[in-house]
C-alpha cells in the first residue's frame, strides 16, 4: 500500500508526533536519546498538545495514512508508507522500519508485541484487558486539545 506524503519526494523525513506530559512520549523520546535516533535518521518532531498547527498537521496525517480511530493518538511516528503508534510498537520497531525506509526496502514486517503462543484466555481475562487498555491519557489530552480548537 503506497500513501500520500507530505514530504517531498526526494527528501526521506521521519515525522514523530507527541504531546508534552505524555508519559508514553517521554518513554519514546528516551529510546530516542539512548539509541542516538536524531543523530542516524533524518527526523521532525511536532508536539501537538500546545500547538494547533501540529494538531491539524496530525489530523491530516491520520487522513492521509487512513490510521484507524482507535490508532488516532500519540505518540506516533509516520515513516514511508507506514506508521507506529505507541510507545511499544515504536520502541520494538523503528529502528528496523526506519532502515529499510532509508535504503529504499518498503517490506517491512512489523513485529507484533509481546509472545501470545500457548496463552488461554478467558472472556472475562480478555474484557478486562481490553478495558484497561483502552484508556489512553494522551489520546484524551489530544482529543481535548483537538476538540478546544
Amino acid at each position: 500500500m503506497i500513501v500520500p506524503s507530505t514530504a517531498s519526494a526526494e527528501e526521506k523525513i521521519i515525522e514523530y508526533f507527541h504531546g508534552d506530559g505524555c508519559v508514553h512520549c517521554a518513554k519514546v523520546e528516551d529510546f530516542f536519546k539512548k539509541n542516538d535516533i536524531e543523530k542516524k535518521y533524518p527526523m521532525r518532531f511536532y508536539e501537538v498538545y500546545n500547538d494547533k498547527n501540529n494538531s491539524s498537521k496530525l489530523s491530516q496525517y491520520f487522513q492521509n495514512y487512513n490510521v484507524k480511530s482507535g490508532d488516532q493518538g500519540v505518540p506516533i511516528v509516520f515513516i514511508g508508507d507506514k506508521y507506529l503508534v505507541g510507545d511499544k510498537d515504536i520502541i520494538s520497531n523503528f529502528v528496523i522500519v526506519a532502515d529499510n525506509y532509508m535504503s529504499g526496502k518498503n517490506d517491512t514486517e512489523i513485529k507484533p508485541q509481546g509472545n501470545n503462543q500457548g496463552k488461554n484466555l478467558t472472556m472475562i481475562a480478555l474484557l478486562l484487558g481490553a478495558l484497561t487498555d483502552a484508556f489512553n491519557p494522551c489520546m484524551l489530552g489530544f482529543l481535548i486539545v483537538l476538540l478546544a480548537g
